[in-house]
């Protein structure tokens, strides 16, 4: 979480029809507040697009997955959230 820019860094998977499985930076609109996760726990949010000077994507509506989930990501994500 980055505190001063109210963002989060998230690695999800893939969106169909929207965009590939990645990492990526999520701001959270000012009313929200940041998950109350430790970093690498599965986490299910709804992330939602804001024309705002080009796209800009939020994250909202956080909800904790059970510790066991697997999520479908390439190797290349698993290796830089260590699963």
């Amino acid at each position: 979480y980055d505190a001063e820019a109210h963002r989060i860094s998230v690695a999800h998977e893939e969106i169909p029809e929207v965009m590939a499985a990645m990492r990526m930076n999520l701001h959270l609109a000012e009313e929200v507040s940041a998950p109350e996760l430790a970093e690498g726990e599965p986490m299910g949010f709804t992330m939602v697009g804001k024309a705002q000077n080009g796209m800009r994507w939020y994250a909202e509506s956080f909800e904790a997955l059970p510790a066991d989930t697997e999520l479908e990501l390439p190797e290349r994500l698993r290796e830089m959230i260590g699963h």
